[in-house]
């Protein structure tokens, strides 16, 4: 096991807005694996900063960023009136060119780490570009969106201009775009290895999704987690932690 050394600020750019985060570096000189790591619907890219801590000690890159507009405390630029999925795919993909493009990282060993809606978001990713990702893993990945859409609004003509959502002001496209989802298309085309945890008591997003979305997959691992419920802390977060360190010894052979 390595010390990670330092942090480096990175910053790509997506239609013209500026995508902000740090790059976590493993000890030595590199080139190295890389992790990339996205934060759920909400929150800033602090809540997935343990992880790419984790993975820094232990050899791999951990990159952790804030999605445009993704939360009222993003630094990235972008507002929560211009957020959904689709934005936040877009945001990925920008970040996934430019971290394969950075000299520290080995562009063939990337990997995506998502954390509930940033779940879905990788796994979006992961299908759409599958030769640019060497493993997937989504941490209570909130593939219930688009039911919650459906659920909510007979059409996407019955969205409000500024819905709520856990308490939080959005725009309209978060849900006109969430309408049109679907998990067994999205995340359709990857055959690499995936590792999906979550907790058998996550009350936002059943156990029952991920079930379901493991057996989408080619060589996926499910891993749930008895006690847990809509994020990981203690020894949950170790259980998580260990499960997304033997993903990637697999994936690296």
């Amino acid at each position: 096991m390595s010390t990670g050394r330092r942090a480096l600020e990175l910053c790509f750019e997506r239609d013209g807005l500026r995508i902000r985060g740090e790059l976590h570096l493993p000890a030595g000189d590199g080139p190295f694996p890389a992790t990339i790591c996205s934060h759920g619907f909400g929150a800033t890219s602090a809540t997935v900063e343990p992880y790419a801590r984790f993975l820094a000690e232990h050899g791999v890159a951990g990159y952790r960023f804030d999605f445009c507009g993704g939360s009222s405390h993003s630094r990235s630029d972008g507002s929560l009136s211009d957020q959904s999925v689709l934005t936040e795919a877009a945001d990925l993909e920008a970040v996934l060119d430019g971290i394969r493009a950075q000299p520290l990282v080995r562009p063939d060993e990337v990997f995506l780490l998502g954390a509930s809606q940033g779940g879905y978001v990788s796994g979006i990713v992961a299908a759409r570009h599958p030769s640019a990702v060497r493993g997937l893993v989504m941490l209570y990945p909130a593939l219930v969106i688009p039911d919650d859409a459906h659920e909510r609004y007979a059409s996407p003509d019955d969205v409000p201009e500024r819905p709520v959502l856990f308490g939080v002001p959005i725009g309209r496209r978060y849900y006109t775009d969430a309408w049109g989802l679907d998990p067994d298309r999205d995340l359709a085309g990857y055959e690499g290895e995936v590792l999906i945890v979550h907790g058998e008591q996550d009350e936002t997003v059943p156990l029952r999704y991920s079930e379901r979305a493991a057996g989408r997959y080619p060589r996926a691992r499910l891993v749930s987690i008895p006690g847990a419920g809509h994020g990981f802390h203690g020894e949950a977060l170790s259980t998580a932690e260990r499960a997304i360190l033997d993903l990637v010894v697999t994936a690296l052979g």
